[in-house]
């Protein structure tokens, strides 16, 4: 009998808790030409949740309901943020974003190598 109301309480509690979630989801796109973004990091500020866009750019996380801030960055891309996304039981809530390139030059490269001399292989 102990066991059957531990068993009726772990799965109310799953229900429960399973139930309360929403989803973010959208498609992160190149500003200036439109093209998908592979691998740019989507996360919510101040936690440890997030996820990585697929090959079309598109990902999805789910949260729980309630007000979030997102970040989203990539290598060579200024980083972006959105405040106030709102997150519903049970819904879907999409953000899709464009984010421009970091446009950061390098003024030049110096290569610098050293040959021994007093060696064998040499």
């Amino acid at each position: 009998m102990k066991s059957l109301l531990t068993l009726l309480t772990i799965l109310t509690t799953t229900v429960f808790g399973f139930a309360q979630q929403g989803t973010l989801s959208g498609k992160v796109t190149d500003k200036s030409n439109g093209e998908a973004i592979i691998g740019a990091v989507v996360f919510i500020k101040g936690s440890s949740k997030g996820t990585v866009t697929d090959f079309e750019g598109k990902y999805s996380l789910p949260l729980e309901a309630g007000l979030y801030q997102i970040s989203i960055t990539s290598l060579s891309y200024k980083p972006t943020e959105h405040t106030n996304i709102k997150i519903e039981t049970g819904k879907t809530t999409t953000l899709d974003v464009q984010i421009e390139q970091n446009s950061t030059e390098l003024q030049a490269v110096t290569i610098v190598g050293t040959r021994q001399t007093n060696t064998e292989l040499a």
